[in-house]
């Protein structure tokens, strides 16, 4: 057997922290664009970003162990590690809702081997930045 470099609890807590980081500037980025129009592909592209990093937090969060770890490196009684990971994925998972529920299957069309996306306003994204803001603010 080889020497194990990596301690599970360690590298979960790491690689949550991490991709959360990874998460909040993405939403950073994605608010700026929501302030001007966006097209059907900039929202896929988002949508897909978001597909594959709620696995992976929910892969950190399935570390037995994991959240009395990661509550036992914070020196402040009142955070709530659970509560706060619960509240992002929350907010997250709303994004991708909206966008789900929101972007018509009829936004990307290909005619004669040419992509067309349909743009979306601001009027018409105002509650997807508002969801976009709110996982912004639950990542410190």
């Amino acid at each position: 057997m080889a020497f194990k470099t990596g301690l599970p609890l360690d590298d979960a807590l790491r690689n949550a922290i991490n991709t959360a980081v990874a998460c909040k500037n993405q939403h950073q980025q994605f608010a700026q664009k929501l302030a001007g129009s966006i097209s059907a592909n900039d929202a896929l592209q988002f949508a897909n970003f978001l597909r594959t990093i709620i696995p992976q937090l929910q892969q950190c969060a399935a570390v037995p162990g994991i959240q009395a770890f990661a509550q036992a490196q914070y020196s402040d009684s009142t955070y709530d590690v659970g509560t706060e990971f619960t509240t992002m994925m929350s907010a997250i998972q709303s994004v991708l809702t909206w966008l789900e529920n929101n972007i018509p299957s009829n936004a990307v069309s290909v005619t004669s081997a040419k992509v067309t996306y349909s743009s979306f306003t601001p009027a018409q994204t105002a509650p997807l930045l508002t969801l976009v803001n709110d996982v912004v603010a639950t990542i410190n």
